[in-house]
């Protein structure tokens, strides 16, 4: 089995797939709808912005435009797949991968801001804050690789949103599962204890939901 056709088969557990709202290169169609590749890539640029500038800067919380500004993404992610599964709204693929992008982007900002409660133990976390000008920063990134999607489509570049895609996967799902765990450990933090028994649990959980996945598929 080819690795596309591999690639196809998995993510088919976790999107519809209808290639009217897939992204096509050349003959090749992306592993994902266009929502779903925004979100997932979306997720993967802005957690690891969020990291990079965690380190520099040292924050540990959001200002309150940030925390307004991604709601409003999310929420108007969610309003446009609502309609759009209801037939009232019907977005074409950019506008799709375009809120799939910030709405996913929303989801990292939340999700990071998580993780950082939930692993308070450290110190490399000041209260300082992740500001709007930040935020724009970002959503600068986001902006650029959207251009970059709907007016580049060398052959190749099908390898590399299949790899933005997969990495994006891996990071949203090991970072929701691991935050929820995290969340509710009672014991000590920052200990070798605390990580190891992380990294089981956070395992154990990802392994019971690819299984009822792959159930709730058949």
């Amino acid at each position: 089995m080819e690795p596309n056709n591999i690639i196809l088969r998995i993510t088919s557990y976790l999107c519809h797939q209808q290639p009217s709202r897939c992204f096509f290169i050349g003959e090749q169609m992306l592993p994902l709808c266009a929502r779903c590749t925004g979100i997932y890539t979306g997720f993967l640029i802005a957690f690891l912005f969020l990291w990079i500038t965690a380190l520099k800067k040292k924050f540990l919380h959001f200002s309150k435009k940030v925390s307004v500004i991604s709601s409003i993404f999310l929420f108007i992610l969610l309003i446009e797949g609502f309609l759009s599964s209801k037939e009232i709204l019907t977005a074409g693929n950019n506008i799709r991968f375009l809120l799939g992008l910030l709405g996913g982007s929303s989801v990292g900002i939340f999700s990071f801001g998580l993780i950082n409660y939930s692993f308070r133990g450290k110190t490399y976390f000041a209260k300082t804050v992740f500001s709007s000008k930040d935020l724009l920063i970002l959503i600068g990134i986001l902006l650029f690789l959207y251009l970059f999607k709907i007016s580049i489509n060398f052959s190749f570049l099908f390898y590399l949103w299949n790899f933005l895609i997969i990495l994006g996967l891996f990071f949203i799902y090991l970072t929701l599962n691991l935050t929820f765990v995290s969340v509710f450990w009672k014991g000590k933090r920052a200990t070798k204890t605390f990580r190891w028994k992380l990294s089981i649990y956070t395992a154990i959980l990802l392994f019971i939901e690819i299984l009822l996945i792959v159930f709730l598929k058949q």
